[in-house]
């Protein structure tokens, strides 16, 4: 069975379901470690995730961090398979004109040159989520909820946009790890 999903270029993407698997435990595990990341550092981000859901409680954060992972980790595969080559391209130019980036680079694309791909590319696009989510919807939502001042997201803020980072590099990490298996 195969899914088909638009992609970020022209045309669509068809994954099948074993990489809809892969891409489902990249986004759970990576949405573990975004929630604890919450959790541990911050737990109003925890609740802010919950309340922009309507759960709000952080058992709810916990519920919608964890839904939202798998849910988002799809469109990350329609991401991955429009730009992959491109990236791997990049990458290469790159280390190949500094000797720095050579040195930290060759090492890791040698172990496992498709995991620290998806890796980079999970970042940017855990990055992007975060800014989307934590410094555009929330402040948002709690303006238009006024039930929250604003300033006083600041930091659950930032540590959301710190965890969706964490999610799309774990996502990416274990994409990448299933896919070379």
């Amino acid at each position: 069975m195969r899914l088909t999903v638009p992609s970020v270029g022209e045309g669509r993407i068809d994954l099948d379901t074993g990489e809809v698997g892969m891409l489902a435990a990249g986004g759970f595990l990576g949405a573990a470690l975004a929630g604890t990341t919450m959790q541990i550092f911050d737990q109003v981000a925890m609740l802010l995730t919950g309340s922009l859901v309507g759960l709000g409680s952080v058992g709810g954060g916990w519920l919608a961090t964890l839904v939202f992972g798998v849910v988002l980790a799809v469109p990350f595969g329609a991401v991955v398979s429009g730009s992959i080559n491109g990236f791997v391209n990049r990458v290469i130019v790159l280390s190949s004109q500094s000797d720095a980036l050579q040195r930290v680079l060759v090492p890791l694309l040698n172990r496992s040159a498709l995991a620290v791909t998806t890796s980079a590319l999970g970042a940017g696009y855990g990055l992007v989520v975060g800014v989307g989510v934590y410094l555009v919807a929330a402040p948002v939502w709690a303006t238009l909820a006024g039930s929250v001042a604003v300033a006083s997201l600041v930091v659950p803020c930032l540590v959301g946009v710190v965890a969706s980072v964490v999610y799309g590099a774990t996502l990416g990490v274990v994409y990448g790890l299933l896919l070379e298996a």
